[in-house]
């Protein structure tokens, strides 16, 4: 089973987009819930800079170490030619 719930706002003309998500999966021995926040603005024309904060809380026994907690963040810079 898996379910997922996202929400996206535009600010500034649509220059800047922030998103929220939660996203929630379960089977018969695993659950996890992984929550996003995003944010992208958009610099001129051709550039665009994006940032990304995760979080996800894994519980189970299929995978080696059993339950876990990962943080996971990016900085990504994009230019069109």
């Amino acid at each position: 089973q898996n379910y997922g719930l996202l929400l996206q706002h535009n600010l500034l003309n649509n220059k800047l987009t922030g998103t929220g998500s939660l996203n929630y999966a379960k089977s018969d021995v695993n659950s996890s819930i992984r929550y996003t926040l995003s944010a992208g603005y958009q610099l001129g024309l051709s550039d665009v800079i994006n940032i990304m904060l995760s979080y996800t809380q894994f519980d189970g026994s299929s995978f080696r170490g059993g339950s876990f907690n990962e943080v996971i963040s990016s900085l990504n810079y994009s230019h069109r030619f």
